[in-house]
């Protein structure tokens, strides 16, 4: 199940990709958004779904896509749209292996914090010129390692309460 955006996103896959010069196949096209129970939000995947028809209609060598996450939204024109989310998504494609992300130009988030090499994108003609070229780099702004920001100093004496918690901790300790 998916909101409105979800189902609009069909139609602006398949213009986008037909007016950044590509072919878009005939027939039906099925992705699965798994897991099934949850219901999807945003239009952040339509450049994953949009790059992933193209390496199967061979528009894309699938071999250049390997540890390799899109995110953003695509207009019916191809060009790329920011979109909210973009460092949870980052963060837990770096879990799975993903060592490199494309975005699309303007992210309002901090590409600073995020660990992958970042390929900043205006359109997808652009994206698909980068991978077919072998050429994703880091050509973001920001520095291309994470840098945690230092922990906050905390003392028991800030906690209020949660005796047995606190003795548990001691006794730990």
């Amino acid at each position: 199940q998916g909101d409105s955006l979800i189902k609009e996103d069909g139609e602006r896959i398949k213009s986008a990709i037909v007016e950044s010069g590509f072919r878009f196949p005939k027939g039906k096209i099925v992705c699965n958004l798994s897991p099934a129970q949850i219901k999807k939000k945003g239009s952040q995947i339509e450049l994953a779904i949009a790059i992933a028809i193209l390496a199967e209609t061979g528009q894309i060598d699938r071999r250049l896509l390997a540890k390799t996450g899109f995110f953003g939204e695509l207009t019916l024109s191809g060009r790329l749209v920011p979109c909210p989310g973009l460092i949870p998504i980052a963060n837990a494609l770096k879990e799975q292996g993903v060592d490199k992300i494309i975005v699309a130009d303007g992210t309002k988030e901090p590409l600073e914090l995020i660990a992958q090499t970042k390929f900043v994108a205006s359109d997808l003609a652009q994206v698909i010129e980068a991978i077919n070229s072998g050429q994703i780099v880091d050509n973001s702004s920001g520095a291309s390692a994470f840098v945690a920001p230092p922990a906050p100093a905390l003392d028991f004496d800030q906690v209020r309460g949660q005796a047995e918690a606190k003795r548990a901790i001691t006794i730990a300790s």
